[in-house]
């Protein structure tokens, strides 16, 4: 049984006949709208309050009951849109009238109404819910279907809901409509003409690019949104051919359907019995270029996320996703997607660069090489704004790319060099550069930067000290409960010299009394222990063999030396946490191109600063959240960290916007030719290259080779 209608003057009679309801908001300020609108009080708290669907217009609706039900979709709900409003029969209106006439049988229906430059299309609704087009002066015929006996046959009038215009290139078949009269209506019976329910007619593109969605899901289609930002969904083509059965201007079947692909497009060709030809697209051109926005934002999408191509075509291709290939995405990337990654890269470096101009910044250097050991390729040298947080300059180094360039071990040193250069012309003030100890940087910052004050990072250091204890205490296991006490001296030092090159020093080598249970007299500056009453310990012996072995380490020129410049503030652990960023988008298990390395450096780049200010997550409760880790060097030994909140991706959309306007405004063509750059030569031009018959002339193998009968 049908629920009554609750708009104030709505007749029983009206609303029996229409079985769609639509319940009022629950709150907010649209229930306030609703019950304003059909005659109730806003105070109104009733939670079941119904309206029948005689009081919305048909582009009040997601989708036209006609495309429901012609491609067999859920005819018992009929979602609105989200800012849809009762606005017909409502308490107060005016209404107006048209006769209907009894007729039995059958009936030609035609419109009288003359419209200038464009084609009129009336909509007809039987029981059925069939559209039928016609034209001024012209009778279209419709072919019957199995409908409810009970139907009816009326001709909305031109000034109760306005009919859409359709498209240039639609042509609506001429004919004959003989349209069949139910028996129930009585003699020039007086209806409101807009109690009559008008069936929205889609135009061919609306008919398909419609979405079917519940209301608690549904998606506003108010407001256009951009290619990148709208929903995909993948569909299998057995479905597809179930949807493009129909015709969608007469409903006849469509026969010979002729699929073509290119890349992630699918284009869709069939002529109906109607002679009514279809042609359907899966996806939208890109303007100017005429690509498939799915293939051009598929590359976008692999290339901004640090995906590998060929893995990815790989996976698609394993259960039978239409792709593009390694090929077109090559094209893509060199065309529109590296220029795109460019241009933020520079935009975002200028606003940091215009946030820094007034300051003395402090940089933090450190370079990483694209494969473990002496063969490596590319090495990317970045420098980290202490001030910021973020990194903000990076240079790209290849093998032989000049002279100074023979090796992989003089890559770190023209690495700095030219990262040194690039910000000094972007005009930041230098004030201090703290890096590791490679020989290179050591030497170059020694000649070509002798007034800027150059700290070694005491990680770094640390590091290297741990590995010659860690084989120290092998043959002296006495040394091992003192490692980690000595590394922690380490950082304490550093932060307590403040730069004093004699202090740091004298405190560092006070370590070699402590560890003897001698707490003053020690040597130079720092002359007695600052820390309180120790509980007993096993202490060592200064004529042990296990404290002769420590002395050697501790007392090393070359650490006491490099012990001087310990960086009081500085450290470059924030560059490791981005080389593990670099290694998401450019990993070390493949090969890249030079603009390809360069533009997944820029990427690791754009994500790294985007998330440099995380904040440690909270609770529900409101408390630091916080995750226990496990020592991969202590065997053991657990630690806790903070939980940081979920990295943001903000510049993969500027990216995606910025790739298509390209797109837009370019061919292959001319992009290929305004991103022609000087490279860098590859490495194996050095060399003469042989022929390949030559290399199998001289081919040997060590493997027994089956005999060839």
């Amino acid at each position: 049984m049908n629920r009554p209608c609750c708009v104030v003057g709505c007749k029983s009679s009206d609303w029996r006949q229409v079985k769609i309801r639509h319940r009022v908001p629950l709150e907010g300020s649209r229930r306030a709208e609703w019950l304003q609108r059909i005659g109730l009080s806003v105070s109104d708290r009733r939670q079941d309050i119904r309206v029948c669907g005689r009081h919305f217009k048909p582009e009040d609706y997601e989708l036209s009951s006609v495309f429901m039900q012609r491609f067999g979709l859920d005819l018992k709900r009929h979602p609105l849109k989200a800012d849809a409003l009762p606005s017909l029969f409502l308490p107060g209106g005016k209404r107006t009238t048209q006769k209907t006439v009894r007729k039995a049988g059958m009936r030609t229906v035609a419109t009288q109404t003359t419209v200038e430059c464009q084609s009129v299309a009336t909509q007809v609704h039987m029981g059925l819910k069939m559209l039928v087009s016609t034209k001024t002066q012209t009778e279209c015929s419709a072919a019957p279907h199995e409908a409810p006996v009970a139907a009816t046959a009326l001709v909305a009038a031109a000034d109760v809901a306005p009919v859409p215009q359709l498209p240039a290139d639609f042509r609506p078949l001429r004919g004959s409509t003989p349209v069949p009269i139910d028996d129930s209506f009585t003699a020039d019976e007086e209806k409101p003409a807009a109690e009559v329910d008008v069936t929205y007619l889609p135009s061919f593109s609306e008919s398909f690019c419609s979405t079917h969605q519940d209301e608690s899901t549904a998606v506003p289609t108010g407001v256009e949104e951009p290619l990148h930002a709208e929903r995909k969904f993948i569909v299998f083509e057995s479905s597809l051919r179930e949807l493009l059965a129909n015709c969608s201007v007469c409903g006849q079947a469509v026969g010979n359907l002729n699929f073509s692909v290119v890349g992630t497009l699918v284009t869709v060709e069939g002529v109906c019995e109607q002679q009514h030809k279809l042609r359907w697209r899966s996806q939208p051109l890109v303007q100017g270029s005429g690509a498939g926005a799915g293939n051009l934002l598929l590359a976008a999408g692999i290339l901004y996320s640090g995906c590998v191509v060929a893995a990815t075509i790989r996976c698609l291709n394993s259960i039978g996703v239409q792709t593009i290939t390694e090929r077109t995405f090559y094209n893509y990337q060199r065309a529109y997607l590296l220029p795109a990654v460019k241009q933020l890269f520079l935009k975002k470096q200028a606003v940091m660069v215009n946030a820094l101009a007034d300051l003395q910044v402090d940089l933090a250097g450190d370079g990483r090489c694209d494969s473990p050991g002496y063969s490596a390729k590319y090495l990317t040298y970045s420098v980290l704004a202490m001030q910021n947080g973020c990194i903000l300059h990076t240079e790209q180094v290849q093998v032989g790319e000049s002279p100074e360039v023979p090796n992989s071990v003089s890559m770190e040193k023209h690495g700095l060099a030219k990262c040194l250069t690039a910000v000094e012309k972007l005009g930041i003030n230098i004030c201090s550069l703290t890096t590791d100890r490679h020989p290179g940087v050591k030497q170059y910052c020694r000649k070509n930067k002798p007034n800027m004050p150059h700290w070694y990072d005491v990680w770094h250091v640390g590091k290297g000290l741990k590995k010659k204890l860690l084989a120290a205490s092998r043959k002296h296991r006495v040394l091992s409960p003192w490692i980690q006490s000595i590394i922690n001296h380490l950082y304490w030092v550093a932060a307590m010299g403040q730069g004093d090159g004699d202090l740091v020093v004298s405190m560092w080598r006070s370590l070699l009394n402590h560890v003897c249970d001698k707490h003053d007299g020690h040597d130079g500056p720092y002359k007695k222990c600052l820390h309180d009453q120790l509980e007993d310990r096993e202490w060592m012996s200064p004529t042990s063999p296990a404290f002769h072995q420590l002395k050697t380490i501790v007392d090393n020129p070359l650490l006491l030396r490099d012990i001087r410049r310990l960086s009081p503030e500085v450290q470059t652990f924030s560059l490791e946490s981005f080389h593990n960023v670099l290694n998401c988008f450019a990993p070390k298990s493949n090969a890249f191109s030079e603009d390809g390395m360069q533009a997944r450096t820029w990427l690791a780049v754009l994500h790294f600063n985007e998330n440099a200010g995380r904040q440690q997550a909270l609770t529900r409760e409101g408390e630091e959240r916080w995750k226990i880790k496990s020592s991969k060097a202590r065997r053991g030994h657990f630690t806790v960290a903070a939980v940081k909140e979920e990295p943001s991706y903000g510049y993969v959309e500027e990216l995606l916007q910025h790739a298509l306007d390209l797109c837009e405004h370019s061919s292959y063509k001319e992009s290929f030719q305004g991103s022609e750059e000087a490279a860098p030569c590859h490495m194996s031009l050095a060399y003469e290259r042989p022929s390949k018959e030559e290399l199998i002339a001289q081919r040997r193998t060590r493997f027994p080779t089956p005999s060839t009968s």
